[in-house]
Order: C-alpha cells, then sequence, then structure tokens
C-alpha cells in the first residue's frame, strides 16, 4: 500500500469511527505501538523542530535549541479533526512523492518530510525555506506548519480536560485564571453549570466547548 493509499484509508476508518483519537487512562503494554503516518523534521542553524502524526490520532512536537529540548507536546486529535488533517495531506501527497527536490540553500531552514507507509517504509521529500514550492508541495507543508502550530500552541493539560468526567463538586481552572466548581451537569442537555469561587456568577459550559473554557481540572 502507498503512503497515499494508507493516508485516505485512515480517513474513512476514522469516519466509521474505526481508529480510536482519544487517549487512555493508563498505557497497555502488551497494546499495539502507534505507527507514524507522517514526520516533518526542520532544522535551522541550532533548532531542530519535528513533527509527528500518529495513525492513532496523536500528534507530537518536540523542539530542539543547541541540543536541548525547549518543547515537547503532544495531542489527541478529535475525530473531525483528525479527518481534515488526513484528507487534506491525502489531497497534496501523491503528487509531493513524484515531485522533484528544490534546490537547497545552507543559508535557510531545511525541512525533511518523511511519508510512511502500511510497511513502516517512508518516501523522503527534502525543501528550503524561501524556495518556490509547485502548488501541492506547498500545501503539504502549509498543513503541516498549521498541524504543527496546533499541537505547540495547545494548552498543557488538553487531553486530560477533554477526557474530564465532570461530576458535582469538581474545581476547575478557567481560561482567564479564574477558580470555578460544578455546580451541576446535565448529560442529556450536554451541559455544565460551574460557580466562580470569587463572587456569585454562574456559568453554563457546554460539554463540547470544555477543552475551550477548562484550563485544567484541579481536583475532582
Amino acid at each position: 500500500m502507498t503512503a497515499s493509499l494508507l493516508v485516505v484509508t485512515l480517513v474513512a476508518q476514522v469516519w466509521a469511527n474505526e481508529v480510536r483519537v482519544t487517549p487512555t487512562p493508563a498505557p497497555d503494554p502488551y497494546a499495539r505501538v502507534p505507527s507514524p503516518v507522517i514526520e516533518r523534521v526542520v532544522s535551522e542553524g541550532e533548532r531542530r523542530s519535528r513533527l509527528s502524526l500518529f495513525d492513532n490520532g496523536v500528534a507530537v512536537v518536540a523542539v530542539a535549541e543547541d541540543g536541548r529540548e525547549v518543547l515537547f507536546r503532544d495531542v489527541a486529535l478529535e475525530r473531525a479533526e483528525l479527518a481534515a488533517y488526513l484528507m487534506a495531506i491525502a489531497r497534496d501527497v501523491e503528487q509531493v512523492e513524484g515531485s522533484a527536490k528544490p534546490t537547497m540553500g545552507e543559508h535557510l531552514a531545511q525541512g525533511v518530510i518523511r511519508i510512511f507507509g502500511e510497511d513502516g517504509r517512508a518516501r523522503e521529500v527534502r525543501y528550503a525555506s524561501g524556495v518556490m514550492l509547485e502548488l501541492p508541495f506547498a500545501r503539504l507543508v502549509a498543513t503541516l506548519d498549521d498541524l504543527e502550530k496546533r499541537v505547540a500552541e495547545s494548552p498543557p493539560f488538553e487531553d486530560e480536560v477533554r477526557s474530564w468526567q465532570p461530576q458535582r463538586g469538581d474545581v476547575v481552572e478557567l481560561f482567564g485564571g479564574e477558580l470555578a466548581e460544578v455546580r451541576d451537569v446535565n448529560p442529556e442537555q450536554g451541559m455544565i453549570w460551574v460557580a466562580y469561587r470569587h463572587g456569585a456568577m454562574v456559568e453554563m459550559i457546554p460539554m463540547s466547548e470544555r477543552v475551550r473554557r477548562v484550563l485544567r481540572v484541579v481536583s475532582d
């Protein structure tokens, strides 16, 4: 199976809900190890960033400067979000695989993209920032730029908040720094009511929006 067909197959599996894209509470040592779908490494001087997307929907960004890791972030993408990225990748990956490598410049950031097939083998393409790329190649780079930004700028507790099952009495920190206590939960309506610790304000938060309103769970 070619790398592009693998990506298309994953899109179908995601929409059929056959791919689990939420983190498990504890790792299973006997579970299948996730396989990479696509990886991008960008090197510029002493700075090196690596973006990896796995077939279980987890995206990872690691950044090192002068050989020291300065950022590590991983996010389990929601099903619709994962499918959107996979479709964008699938749109261009076949044409990129056949593209000629652009001229490299030592003063430019160097990018290496590895596109993995079902057998685990990777097809590799290279590019440099500031070099004119063919449209499919440029779109693929833009998709990976967007994914890397999405992961790097994600709140550190996003996965925890997404898997959180709210109960009365839970204390959370909202974006903005406010502490609030869960006063009521209505699963049928998909709503959470929280009361601010300081003041009498009560806020209604849709369950589907909790990762955008709740920064972290303080106690449950």
